[in-house]
């Protein structure tokens, strides 16, 4: 019956937690993985709770069963016998409440370690300024903005929408500054090219790579990335011109070690009729790709000299960016009424639901749920350990009472065994914690899975509410009244 119970309860929690876990996902990760939207408890999972219910009540309704049915009419009608009870059976109490308080030590630390590597990595400088920083993208169909048939495809349509649209965002009341590019800072999007130095011969096939972003002129104000030499794009900067790119100081490590990369020019490899392309400038690094990843090799290319059709705003706002998402949405309805605003939201959002945060922040999430059930089922266990200890040796307390004992006595007495029990938990946590961490290697960022304050932590908080659970039962023992506990004697 209590298995029952036990199983019916845990359905309901499942469900719940299950429908909590799915609303933590970001959007952009249910939209790459949709079927975790229908997540939930299946015919099969249900057959298996049913028969774990089962099993359960069987196999720890048997063992006492067995015992109590080989008892000694005798021995039970002895008053010795009334409240004593076996050195196995309190062992095997005593080995169970350990194990729970390891288990939940590990369980602690490792949700602690993700929770301190999650705190890092939000607040890492990523190379651009994400406050007040409203982004949405819009794409523009090639039927109503068309592109030259022949390369580089140039679409003259989609400059002229940027350039109106990006003057209507800065006219609005309460913005600063308006940018754009091919891909969001932090969201994980971004393509990269192959391309080779001039005056470095390379084999085919072995040109370098690295990242590409198309962005206009007010991309880098907008996101207050430093320039590091030479100049950034203008508005000068046309088809007309001779095409010029700015590189990302990591490019320039990467590839020009040593070198002034200023004035050297690079081409694209993807067409043999690419023109040399010269650097005009440094910009510096930023984490656009991933923020925890090391800032990546980036070549920016100018978006009036070569427009994309799928454009990223980011529009640099005086109050909070949200609140301009109405005022943005008109603007854009102005100019095409059948143009959508493509998932705005704020800068800090995207970086907070990047992959690097999203693998971090999702595994805590799950850990800490399992460490604060582990946490509930071990201090429970302490607890009734120890209560059933003092049950048992309450004619022990009340004689010592009797004799003389001070209340003191009495609470030393009863908390020794469970901070005995405790303590042998939390040594074989700590060791087991040490061992089992570094599988989350992988996933921790600027912690490491030793990180001695992490576990410091946990153990003083298990030792703390190891302590709040003896505690109720000590107090009982206290004011166990000899009279009564010996009224038998």
């Amino acid at each position: 019956m209590l298995s029952s119970i036990g199983a019916g309860v845990g359905l309901l929690g499942a469900q719940w937690g299950v429908s909590l876990l799915v609303a933590a996902i970001p959007e952009s990760q249910l939209q790459a993985m949709p079927f975790l939207r229908n997540a939930g408890i299946n015919v099969s999972v249900l057959a298996f709770l049913c028969g774990v219910t089962i099993l359960t009540g069987i196999l720890f309704g048997l063992a006492p069963g067995l015992d109590a049915s080989r008892t000694s009419l005798n021995d039970v009608l002895k008053d010795e016998s009334r409240s004593g009870t076996s050195a196995a059976h309190a062992r095997l109490r005593n080995a169970l409440v350990i194990a729970e308080i390891s288990i939940s030590l590990v369980l602690l630390v490792g949700a602690g370690l993700l929770l301190k590597s999650l705190h890092v990595l939000l607040g890492r400088d990523p190379g651009f300024n994400v406050r007040n920083v409203l982004t949405f993208s819009v794409n523009l169909p090639d039927s109503a903005y068309p592109s030259e048939k022949t390369p580089p495809y140039y679409s003259t349509a989609a400059v002229h929408f940027d350039h109106e649209f990006t003057a209507r965002l800065r006219s609005l009341p309460g913005v600063v500054d308006v940018g754009q590019s091919s891909a969001i800072p932090a969201s994980g999007g971004s393509g990269s090219i192959r391309f080779v130095v001039e005056g470095r011969p390379t084999a085919l096939g072995q040109e370098d790579e690295c990242r590409i972003i198309d962005v206009s002129t007010g991309y880098f104000s907008s996101l207050k990335i430093p320039l590091v030499d030479g100049r950034l794009f203008t508005a000068s900067d046309t088809r007309e011109t001779p095409r010029i790119v700015v590189v990302s100081r990591a490019f320039v490590k990467a590839y020009m070690p040593g070198e002034n990369p200023i004035g050297k020019r690079i081409r694209f490899t993807y067409s043999a009729k690419n023109p040399f392309l010269q650097i005009v400038g440094v910009a510096a690094d930023t984490a656009s790709i991933d923020i925890a990843a090391p800032p990546p090799a980036i070549i920016y290319t100018a978006n009036d000299q070569g427009p994309s059709t799928f454009l990223s705003y980011m529009v640099r706002t005086m109050g909070e960016p949200v609140a301009f998402v109405g005022a943005a949405r008109s603007a854009l309805r102005e100019i095409d009424p059948q143009l959508p605003l493509i998932q705005p939201q704020s800068l800090e959002e995207v970086a907070n639901q990047s992959p690097s945060v999203f693998l971090r922040r999702y595994p805590s999430y799950l850990l800490g749920s399992f460490a604060t059930l582990a946490l509930i089922l071990a201090v429970v266990g302490l607890y009734g350990l120890i209560a059933h200890m003092v049950l048992q040796r309450t004619r022990e307390i009340g004689i010592r009472v009797a004799l003389g004992a001070q209340r003191r006595d009495i609470m030393r007495l009863v908390l020794r065994q469970g901070i005995r029990a405790t303590l042998i938990g939390v040594a074989i946590g700590l060791a087991a914690g040490l061992g089992l961490t570094r599988l989350l290697s992988s996933l921790l960022y600027g912690v490491t899975p030793g990180d001695w304050f992490t576990f410091l932590s946990v153990t003083i908080l298990l030792l703390a509410v190891a302590l709040a659970a003896c505690a109720i039962p000590a107090r009982r023992a206290m004011r166990v009244d000899p009279i009564v506990a010996l009224r038998y004697e």
